[in-house]
């Protein structure tokens, strides 16, 4: 039997006949059902949760939002929104600050929070994601990593904090204003869009904006005043020797305030002046003195020890470190009672003393990341040294001088380190030294008559304060502190990655105008 073969154009012919009867065979539900499947896409895509991520405190703060504003990006199921809202935002806000700055982009969502090195225990962000209409906290989330490399995997990646973020109740649709309408054609991958212009980052450190530091410790000190060049030193005649006076870990508990009123209110350069003071006293100082010399401590003494200080001092941010210039009215007293010659009561063996100085200093501080360093220094000149500097003549009949007419110079300098505890607390520890050098001049002839073998003759002395301290700084963070690292909505802050997972050009602080 011959087989019929079937040319093309019939074969043709029967495909389309079978399609046409496939398409007139569908019901008009199921036409119905897939354009409103199509349609409920569109819909989706146009009610996706707005996200405000507001600024961050800690360490690496610019990389670990640029993160968190990535997670939001590639999950595609949300729009940044409200960089100045978030500029605003300060960790620990209150509900009613966090939905008015949700209320003005009408934001679903509210992120804040802060990034923290812990050392051996590697990084955590401790995030807060808030209901925008209400302010009120939906969940505390935290993300631990041992190595920066995991942390910024974490953070990108949101799976701790996208589906907190996705309980947010969010605006009604028809109360939001889209900013653009939307793209008729559909929207490229996220990691293909054309990044925005990035945002201005500040070089300084937002420690360097606080208005505020009360520093509160104590000090270990040790005085040691020594004469220099005295006449019982340079001649085998019996002339009177002078007592110098050691004093071996004197406790000294001390408090400073620097305050810079401007910064209450702004972050521009006026916020940089400010006025410093200080207070250190020792309390209840007794000890007892060989008098005579025998060997056997009976003279108890009393002495008072005070320093206080006030003036002006401008401060200077670059970056992760801040020059400060300050200069200052100070006074340093330190006086003795019941330190009498055993041998001539009328004569006190130490002479007391208050230098009366202006202190012309200048300092800086370094913060990385939780670390401190800092150093000081100042240049005094002396205006008054106390009764070291009169005549003391309590007696007519029995002169007691000093050295009337000393003068003098000062330097004080020393050098800290300590640790960032929180925003609001630091610890330091440091070591410092005061020292006075003194020039007695020329005694007047007259005033030691002929018997010079009654008092102390000398060229001068050293007085010197050395000291170790302790001391927790106490500060008032910045108002209106900038978001570091704040992206747009359009796109992420543009910075390069390196292989240390360093951002380049990546800086964690706030912004300095």
């Amino acid at each position: 039997m011959k087989r019929m073969r079937m040319g093309g154009a019939a074969r043709r012919g029967w495909m389309l006949g079978l399609l046409l009867l496939a398409a007139l065979g569908r019901s008009p539900n199921v036409l119905a059902q897939d354009e409103g499947d199509e349609a409920g896409e569109v819909e989706t895509a146009g009610e996706r949760k707005r996200v405000l991520v507001g600024k961050l405190d800690g360490a690496k703060t610019e990389s670990a939002r640029e993160w968190i504003v990535q997670a939001f990006q590639s999950d595609g199921g949300y729009e940044l929104v409200g960089d100045e809202q978030a500029l605003e935002l300060d960790t620990g806000a209150s509900e009613s600050d966090i939905a008015d700055a949700a209320s003005a982009v009408k934001a679903d969502v509210v992120v804040l929070g802060e990034s923290v090195f812990k050392g051996k225990n590697g990084w955590v962000a401790k995030l807060a994601v808030h209901e925008g209409t209400s302010g009120q906290l939906i969940e505390n989330v935290e993300v631990t990593e041992k190595t920066f490399e995991a942390y910024e995997t974490s953070l990108s990646g949101g799976q701790a904090f996208l589906p907190v973020a996705a309980k947010a109740q969010g605006w009604p649709r028809d109360a939001v204003e889209e900013e653009e309408a939307p793209p008729e054609a559909e929207p490229a991958p996220a990691a293909a869009a054309a990044p925005a212009a990035a945002v201005p980052v500040s070089k300084v450190n937002p420690e360097f904006h606080s208005p505020l530091r009360l520093l509160v410790g104590t000090r270990l000190i040790n005085r040691s005043f020594r004469y220099t060049d005295s006449l019982s030193d340079i001649s085998s005649l019996p002339f009177r020797e002078p007592m110098d006076y050691p004093r071996f870990t004197l406790p000294m508990p001390r408090a400073e305030l620097h305050w810079y009123p401007a910064g209450h209110f702004t972050q521009k350069w006026l916020s940089q002046f400010g006025i410093v003071g200080g207070f250190e006293m020792a309390f209840g100082a007794k000890l007892s003195f060989d008098g005579d010399g025998d060997g056997v401590a009976e003279t108890p003494v009393n002495e008072s020890h005070t320093l206080w200080y006030a003036g002006g001092r401008g401060r200077i941010p670059i970056g992760n470190v801040a020059i400060g210039l300050q200069v200052d009215y100070a006074e340093h007293r330190l006086s003795l009672s019941g330190d009498q010659d055993p041998n001539n009561p009328a004569l006190p063996l130490f002479p007391d003393v208050a230098y009366r100085q202006v202190e012309l200093g200048a300092d800086f501080e370094w913060r990385m990341q939780q670390l401190i360093v800092g150093m000081h220094g100042s240049y005094n000149i002396m205006l008054g040294v106390g009764l070291i500097g009169q005549d003391v003549n309590p007696d007519p009949a029995i002169p007691t001088p000093w050295f009337p007419g000393t003068t003098g110079t000062a330097v004080d300098f020393g050098a800290y380190a300590g640790w960032r505890l929180s925003p609001v607390f630091d610890i330091l520890i440091g070591l410092d030294m005061r020292a006075y050098g003194l020039d007695f001049g020329r005694i007047p002839p007259e005033t030691i008559e002929d018997d010079v073998f009654d008092y102390v003759i000398a060229g001068g002395a050293t007085d010197r304060f050395m000291s170790a301290w302790l001391a927790l700084a106490i500060k008032l963070p910045a108002k209106g502190q900038a978001a570091p690292g704040a992206a747009s909505a359009g796109g992420k802050a543009t910075t390069g990655t390196s292989a240390e997972g360093k951002s380049e050009g990546e800086s964690d602080f706030g912004a300095f105008e």
